[in-house]
């Protein structure tokens, strides 16, 4: 017997459709990450294009180890993001969103995916400008549109 899968309109009748047709969740091995701890956005080293509403107003983009990278991918919604000490960051804040980004054929788009507990495909993105590490901050900062403490978001 063929049974149709819900529709966006079954998503209340089914809750479980909405996270299986998510292609964003933790533990996801083929995908390369960006995450949102408080105001702080954690960014993999091969991100190279961020999804243009995983920020806020007061967001600030942190390039992150790929060791960091894959200790994030285990870390859920709602928990605890791991500390950053080369950011200064040892008292992380709990991980509001994660976006995933993958080429267009595994069907994240183009701008990625963001889950947040709904998951949805990223409008439109912008250039991975994420802080680096104390012997790479001055260079990062040089970059257009991107200074310490500020968003990098066009909101």
């Amino acid at each position: 017997m063929l049974v149709a899968p819900p529709d966006d309109n079954d998503v209340a009748e089914y809750p479980e459709a909405a996270m299986e047709g998510c292609m964003c969740n933790a533990n996801d091995a083929e995908s390369e990450m960006s995450w949102k701890c408080g105001n702080e956005i954690y960014v993999c080293p091969d991100v190279q294009r961020i999804c243009d509403t995983q920020g806020s107003v007061n967001s600030v983009y942190y390039s992150i180890t790929q060791t960091q990278c894959d200790d994030m991918k285990a870390i859920e919604i709602n928990q605890e993001c791991i500390p950053l000490p080369q950011h200064g960051i040892t008292a992380p804040k709990d991980l509001s969103n994660r976006v995933c980004y993958k080429n267009v054929e595994h069907g994240l788009g183009y701008h990625g995916m963001k889950n947040d507990g709904n998951c949805e495909a990223c409008k439109d993105s912008f250039q991975n400008n994420a802080l680096k590490g104390d012997e790479e901050e001055e260079e990062a900062m040089e970059a257009p549109n991107y200074t310490r403490g500020q968003n990098n978001n066009k909101m």
